[in-house]
């Protein structure tokens, strides 16, 4: 069958569907999106659009925002805020979009091999689009915050792990989860977007009232924000490894270690602090043209 249509499962197929346990329980907002706002969105695609369609249309646009961002961003000059609200557009837009394609799933009772790979694997360069966009936004310049873009797949990586091992998976701590945090990073972006990267550069000290000579010293709101995506991830990565190490501590070791994610994530990370800070530093010998 083509990719774009859907192939009916056999019986036998039908029930090692049902038996999947690669389903989280939903919080209220996104029970919320399944059973009442995207019911008629999902409904008007295509019968013979697969899942897998409406996956890959929800990942095109974020993709190729940051491809914009990154063209923008060759000189090292300032990147247009507006960039920032479509970034904030087409998250929003991935997450209705990754909604939708599991409604489409359940409500046909059809899936490819491929589904797999196309809606969980294709996840992660998406969402390692969405880090590169808050790089380019807290525009950092430690290598310590840098963490908040460059381990955002930690958390996914982990959960996919608890799979492997525990056989289901739990995507959500009580009313938190993608869904939710998705919903945060647009409105984070869409506010940067009218209001301008430059909210980020203002001190702690004047943000939360106090004396510029305050003994947050020159930490600004960008370090502020940097600090708390880092604390989610660190949560939402260990409540993962939690259950998967209590189910079989040997397994859950050798999937996180064998294949050298965090190191080698922890590398990405540092690559991409060390090109920028070689890129402040030419930039402040060399006055760019086309720089805002």
């Amino acid at each position: 069958m083509g990719f774009f249509n859907s192939q009916e499962l056999t019986q036998d197929q039908l029930v090692e569907f049902h038996k999947y346990k690669h389903q989280s329980p939903k919080t209220t907002l996104e029970q919320f999106y399944v059973n009442t706002l995207l019911v008629p969105l999902e409904k008007a695609f295509p019968k013979n659009w697969s899942a897998n369609a409406i996956t890959i249309l929800g990942q095109i646009p974020i993709i190729l925002t940051v491809f914009l961002i990154w063209t923008e961003n060759k000189n090292f000059g300032r990147i247009d805020d507006n960039l920032f609200f479509l970034v904030a557009v087409s998250i929003q837009w991935f997450s209705l979009f990754d909604v939708m394609d599991g409604m489409r799933a359940r409500r046909t009772k059809t899936g490819t091999p491929l589904g797999r790979i196309v809606d969980e694997a294709m996840d992660q360069p998406t969402y390692a689009c969405a880090g590169l966009a808050i790089g380019y936004m807290l525009r950092n310049d430690q290598v310590f915050y840098c963490i908040s873009f460059s381990l955002i797949n930690l958390p996914f990586y982990t959960m996919e792990l608890k799979h492997k091992v525990c056989s289901n998976l739990h995507m959500i701590m009580g009313e938190i989860g993608p869904v939710e945090l998705e919903l945060v990073f647009t409105i984070l972006f869409a506010f940067v977007g009218f209001q301008g990267s430059e909210i980020f550069e203002g001190t702690l000290c004047s943000f939360f009232g106090m004396q510029d000579q305050c003994f947050l010293g020159g930490l600004q709101q960008r370090h502020l924000y940097s600090v708390l995506v880092i604390f989610l991830l660190v949560i939402f990565t260990f409540d993962n490894l939690y259950d998967a190490f209590k189910k079989d501590l040997k397994d859950s070791l050798k999937l996180l270690i064998v294949p050298g994610t965090i190191l080698l994530q922890l590398s990405n990370g540092i690559h991409i602090y060390d090109l920028e800070v070689d890129a402040i530093k030419y930039e402040q010998k060399t006055v760019w043209p086309n720089s805002y």
